[in-house]
């Protein structure tokens, strides 16, 4: 009989000391799945080998690439078991969320699945708190299949489907758009990605409002430029919405319209219009507190330059018919 596991977990580590152990003990006590877990050295992570042999992982290395891509293809490589379950270091994954995103797979529903994060925001600060109800909210909205759209932080993927897609592209720098990259290919081989809300953890990753805005500026610009380089609709986007679209748009008119000092009555006409746009948004993330309402606002006036940035970077690469690669690393 082969005792060999159904399942291996692959941990990208990178400056992960103050959440590693949180991140592994819970993988450790997921229910009900025998799990291969390997743990892919990036760098910065002193705990690693101390971690590692106390919770029963293989480490391997990423040859100093500093791409997460690179680093979780590091980890699947030569990989036997039936399917690969990416995890981010700094997530901490509820008991059944492994098995809940391997069944799908397991049972020929599905080729590959994406969790969400939960409302458990105990121990967190504002601007944790806000990402981990952003996200619970907006990945937690659908259930069943979904399009060109992969999410490495908690996702999985049979691993003959992923080898025959040669993984993950290795040429973004840190953690870029490799994962909606990989979705995209995934959909436009005729594979089916599941969203599983069930499958939950808790962001343990450290932000401040100033770096929580400027990350959601950095990957809505990568979205944007992956989308237009590989030609693929927007909409399939989950936070890409037409309701994002409009608050995005209200959000503009109102910035435009306080520069051009217009008057109080059009300015309260474009916010309520956007109020009544978020109010759905605006609930979910409430627990995180009053400031969650303007930071929203915030977040929405972000996305317009995200667009704006992502477009230019696509139009800079066509037009220097690929010898510019905005958010690649340089060879």
């Amino acid at each position: 009989m082969d005792n060999k596991p159904e399942v291996r977990v692959i941990v990208p580590c990178r400056n992960a000391d103050s959440t590693l152990e949180k991140c592994l003990r819970a993988i450790r006590q997921s229910n009900d799945v025998d799990i291969e877990l390997v743990l892919v050295d990036d760098g910065g992570t002193t705990s690693l080998r101390e971690l590692a042999d106390k919770y029963g992982a293989e480490i391997r290395s990423s040859n100093g690439t500093h791409s997460a891509g690179a680093a979780r293809n590091a980890g699947a490589d030569s990989a036997d078991r039936k399917i690969l379950v990416f995890i981010d270091a700094d997530v901490e994954v509820e008991n059944d969320a492994v098995r809940k995103l391997i069944d799908p797979i397991l049972s020929g529903y599905a080729h590959a699945s994406v969790g969400r994060y939960g409302n458990d925001i105990t121990g967190l600060n504002f601007a944790q708190s806000y990402k981990q109800l952003y996200l619970c909210y907006k990945y937690g909205v659908d259930s069943g299949q979904i399009q060109n759209q992969f999410w490495t932080a908690l996702g999985a993927v049979g691993t003959n489907v992923f080898h025959e897609l040669d993984g993950f592209r290795e040429d973004f720098t840190g953690a870029g758009p490799e994962d909606i990259e990989l979705g995209i290919r995934l959909t436009g081989a005729g594979h089916t990605i599941l969203a599983v809300p069930g499958a939950k953890g808790k962001h343990l990753a450290f932000y401040t409002p100033f770096s929580l805005i400027l990350n959601d500026l950095r990957k809505g610009s990568e979205d944007i430029y992956i989308h237009w380089m590989n030609n693929v609709s927007l909409n399939d986007n989950r936070h890409a919405e037409i309701r994002d679209m409009i608050a995005v748009f209200l959000s503009g008119v109102f910035l435009m319209a306080v520069l051009l000092r217009r008057p109080s009555k059009q300015l309260m006409a474009v916010m309520i219009s956007w109020i009544i746009v978020r109010f759905p948004l605006l609930r979910a993330v409430s627990k995180a507190g009053f400031a969650s309402r303007p930071f929203t606002f915030a977040l929405d006036l972000v996305r317009g330059f995200a667009v704006v940035l992502g477009s230019l970077a696509a139009a800079v690469e066509t037009l220097s018919k690929g010898k510019v690669k905005p958010f690649q690393r340089l060879k």
